[in-house]
């Protein structure tokens, strides 16, 4: 909107229409980029669903038991004759009987966890800035995975939809199976990951509890460096270098091998003397020669009870 010649005498300055009109369609124009970028990764996220078996195969298993929280495989039950029932030879508690064993079918079809890509988050300040697809090591913003990958893998129907009748079809259904499957299978590898890191700390700081590492702010640090490195390692196009600069700042692609060596000594996961590259040794060499090492230059047993 062009500013009245008033408004403009008031404040005691010239009017600039064109500058106000340029700067608008340039916002528009960004816009408008953002919104394909986004539009195109979600084509490519959906073609890789659609690539994938949406659901697999699996045996079915019994009821949990105190003994065995997911149950059994039905397969693996034994029938008792004279009781006319199906029983688990390891766990006494699990019974099925011949009714239900005959009328299960053989296998059983659960939507696929790994058919839908998977986003892990990364941080700052303990804020989620980014994300990083697992598949192809692209980075995206919040905004692109709240808004069009959830929308879409795990969509949601309003109460008031649902009043009305509004039902997710069979499709919608099986895709959210699948993201909630995945968030399952992405929780499990976070949390064995902190794990891991945790008892290579401790075997550094014996003296230290495992709450009491979680919430060192040193220990914190480290992970969210290691978090920095992994990250830069996909700064492959245009788009990752942007957004790991956005939230790391510029310095970012001054990350080199001697600073993630220095960070995995630190937390416990790679030896002083080591030479190899980070990611290079061989699979077993934090297990077999980095914990041996720790457990005897400390000579002591990590601390497990709050004083």
């Amino acid at each position: 909107m062009t500013p009245s010649r008033k408004s403009n005498k008031k404040a005691g300055k010239k009017a600039a229409p064109k500058r106000a009109v340029a700067k608008k369609a340039t916002a528009r124009k960004g816009a408008k980029d953002r919104q394909k970028v986004n539009k195109d990764r979600l084509r490519e996220d959906i073609s890789y669903y659609e690539a994938q078996s949406p659901t697999l195969s699996v045996l079915p298993r019994t009821k949990p038991s105190k003994k065995n929280p997911r149950g059994v495989p039905l397969s693996s039950l034994k029938f008792n004759e004279r009781g006319g029932f199906w029983y688990s030879e390891t766990d006494r508690e699990i019974r099925v009987s011949a009714k239900e064993y005959e009328s299960t079918p053989s296998t059983i079809k659960i939507a696929n966890p790994h058919a839908v890509p998977l986003y892990t988050p990364l941080h700052k300040n303990r804020r989620i800035v980014a994300f990083r697809n697992t598949h192809n090591g692209d980075l995206v913003t919040p905004y692109y995975k709240y808004k069009y990958f959830n929308k879409y893998f795990n969509p949601k129907i309003t109460p008031e939809e649902f009043s009305e009748g509004v039902r997710l079809s069979s499709e919608e259904r099986e895709r959210a199976a699948g993201y909630e499957g995945a968030l399952r299978r992405q929780k499990f590898a976070r949390q064995s990951r902190t794990t891991d890191l945790v008892d290579s700390y401790q075997l550094l700081h014996p003296d230290m509890t495992r709450q009491q590492i979680i919430r060192d702010p040193t220990f914190q640090n480290l992970v969210g460096q290691l978090e920095v490195f992994h990250a830069g390692g996909y700064a492959i196009t245009p788009e990752n270098q942007a957004i790991l600069e956005k939230v790391y700042g510029p310095n970012i692609g001054n990350v080199n091998e001697e600073g993630f060596a220095t960070v995995l000594v630190l937390l416990g996961r790679r030896l002083p003397s080591d030479t190899n590259p980070p990611g290079e040794s061989d699979p077993n060499h934090i297990k077999n020669t980095v914990r041996p090492f720790y457990e005897a230059k400390n000579s002591s047993v990590p601390f497990e009870k709050e004083e």
